[in-house]
């Protein structure tokens, strides 16, 4: 497969088992367009930042960003003893909380600079402390936010850190090209071209299963290699 986990080398390791536990959830947990707490305090992913569907939908990781995330979800969860992980129990957030895109604001993310603002990393600090086993960051704003976040030690002490393509579209297609054999995965138009019959709806929802088998493993390896 093609896409590997970033080098951890300047994020030191935890160790810690992933044995998952429940809590109740909170009457009145806020949910915004890049926020949402989850009813466990187990498992927290951190995106990019919000955008249009999230602005319409008032939750974080809406549209096709959701859809793969839940997909994602249910191939992980079994595979670290949590078989029903859904997105209601994750706590989902983002390494910039304004809403950005093309038609509102003239581009699609923060620049790294305003990621790395100080009042950024303590709001994103703020919403990670009640996890308790693994954040995952999501694409390469997520990354730089956690590295800010492990240089100012402001992490909780017991979770492991992982790494992934963000669950976009336009992020899964970018950095993912093979699958977990190693074999090109071959975009929808051009099987219909080379004679498949079945709609381009279908390919493409194979094609980002494979993506994200790709994912799942790769995080998998992230949290088998912490602490070599």
């Amino acid at each position: 497969m093609v896409y590997r986990c970033p080098s951890r080398r300047s994020i030191p390791p935890r160790v810690v088992a992933l044995q998952l536990t429940s809590i109740s959830i909170s009457s009145g947990v806020a949910t915004l367009p890049h926020f949402s707490k989850g009813s466990e305090s187990d498992v927290a992913f951190v995106l990019s930042c919000p955008g249009r569907y999230e602005e319409r939908a008032g939750h974080p990781a809406a549209g096709n960003t959701g859809k793969n995330l839940q997909r994602l979800l249910d191939r992980l969860g079994p595979r670290i003893s949590l078989p029903h992980l859904v997105r209601a129990h994750i706590t989902i957030t983002n390494a910039w909380s304004e809403i950005e895109y093309q038609e509102k604001t003239g581009r699609s993310e923060a620049t790294d600079a305003e990621v790395n603002r100080p009042d950024n990393i303590r709001r994103l600090a703020d919403e990670l402390k009640h996890v308790s086993t693994l954040v995952v960051f999501c694409g390469a704003k997520a990354k730089l936010a956690c590295q800010q976040l492990v240089k100012h030690n402001s992490l909780p002490r017991t979770v492991k850190i992982a790494f992934a393509p963000h669950p976009g579209g336009l992020g899964l297609n970018n950095s993912i090209i093979s699958d977990i054999a190693n074999r090109p995965i071959v975009e929808a138009n051009e099987q219909r071209r080379r004679g498949r019959l079945d709609s381009v709806k279908v390919i493409q929802r194979e094609n980002t299963d494979l993506r994200i088998e790709v994912i799942v493993e790769s995080l998998l390896q992230s949290l088998a290699n912490v602490g070599e």
